[in-house]
C-alpha cells in the first residue's frame, strides 16, 4: 500500500475538495422545488452518486497498489511526487474524470428517457453550475494549496474563462464518447472507442503534467505547510 506523506495527503485531499464543491452546487440546485438546470433530477443523482463512487473506487485502488487507468496513473503520481502547480494537479484530476471517467457512466446510466427524449439537456446544465462554483474553488485552493491560484484569479481573466471552456469542450467529447459506447455494434468496436478514450485522457495528462516546473513541489510543500497545521 502506498504511503501519503504531508503534502501528498493535502494535495489529494484539494482533489477530493475540487470534486465535493461541484457536487455541493450540483445538490443545491437539485434540492430546488424547480431545478434552474436539470429536468431529470433522478437521472442526474444517479450519475453523481456513480461519478463519485468510481473516483473514491480509483483513489483506494491506487492507494493499495492495484492498477488504474493511465490518465488517473499521472494525476496521482504528480499527486504524490511531481512538481506541477495547484493548477496542474486540478486539471489533470478534472481530465482523468471527464474525459476517460464520464463516459462510461453516461453510457450506464443510459442518455435517453424510455419515451426517448436526450438528457443532453441536463449534461449541459453542469456546465453552469461549474461556473458558478469556479470562482469559490479558485480562492480556496489560493488559500490552502497554491499561492499560483491568486495569481490566476487576479491577474489573468482570460486563463480563468479558457480553461472553464477547455472543461466544458471536454465534457462535450465525453457526451459524444458516451454516444459511441452505447452505438457500437460489436465488443471489437467497442474496444476500439474504448481505446480513443484512453488515448485523448492520457494525451490530455500528458501535456498537462509537461508544463511543470522542476523544484516548484518545495515551494509548494512549504506554502501547504503552513496552511495546514496538523497535531
Amino acid at each position: 500500500m502506498k504511503r501519503f506523506s504531508y503534502g501528498e495527503r493535502d494535495y489529494t485531499f484539494g482533489q477530493v475538495m475540487l470534486s465535493l464543491r461541484i457536487t455541493m452546487g450540483l445538490r443545491d440546485d437539485l434540492a430546488r422545488p424547480h431545478p434552474r438546470f436539470f429536468r431529470y433530477r433522478d437521472w442526474m443523482i444517479d450519475v453523481i452518486v456513480d461519478f463519485s463512487n468510481r473516483y473514491f473506487a480509483t483513489l483506494r485502488d491506487y492507494a493499495r497498489g492495484r492498477p488504474v487507468p493511465e490518465s488517473w496513473r499521472i494525476a496521482y503520481d504528480e499527486d504524490m511526487h511531481g512538481d506541477t502547480s495547484g493548477g496542474q494537479d486540478v486539471l489533470l484530476a478534472s481530465n482523468a474524470h471527464t474525459q476517460h471517467d464520464l463516459p462510461y457512466i453516461y453510457a450506464d446510466m443510459g442518455m435517453r428517457t424510455r419515451r426517448g427524449a436526450s438528457r443532453k439537456h441536463d449534461h449541459d446544465g453542469v456546465n453552469e453550475v461549474n461556473n458558478r462554483v469556479f470562482d469559490g474553488l479558485e480562492s480556496y485552493y489560493a488559500a490552502h494549496y497554491d499561492q499560483q491560484f491568486t495569481w490566476i484569479h487576479m491577474t489573468s481573466p482570460l486563463d480563468h474563462i479558457g480553461t472553464l471552456e477547455m472543461v466544458k469542450g471536454w465534457r462535450e467529447g465525453a457526451w459524444r464518447n458516451a454516444e459511441r459506447l452505447m452505438n457500437a455494434r460489436s465488443a471489437s468496436e467497442r474496444r476500439q472507442v474504448e481505446q480513443s478514450i484512453d488515448v485523448t485522457a492520457n494525451v490530455w495528462a500528458d501535456m498537462i503534467r509537461s508544463g511543470a516546473v522542476p523544484g516548484y513541489r518545495a515551494q509548494r510543500d512549504a506554502y501547504c505547510r503552513s496552511k495546514h497545521r496538523h497535531p
